[in-house]
């Protein structure tokens, strides 16, 4: 199983993730505006990696202005801008 990083930004406008491999190495971005729609827009995101993705193993984190609250509810690490 490939092991991968996999970062969330979440902004007052926007949702940004990113996964890298362990080189660092960008394998995957994308940047969507949530129109206030932050866990929709982020399941949306989550979607299409676990699509693209579906044997991987990622390390998280969430990081961003609206990301606390988010990282909170689901128990994964929040990393403070």
């Amino acid at each position: 199983m490939k092991k991968y990083s996999l970062g969330i930004d979440v902004g007052s406008t926007t949702v940004k993730t990113v996964i890298s491999d362990n080189d660092k190495t960008i394998l995957y971005s994308k940047y969507q505006r949530h129109f206030s729609k932050v866990k929709e827009t982020v399941t949306e995101q989550l979607n299409i990696i676990k699509d693209q993705y579906p044997d991987a193993e990622f390390r998280m984190a969430i990081t961003g202005s609206a990301g606390l609250g988010l990282a909170n509810s689901a128990e994964l690490p929040f990393v403070q801008e």
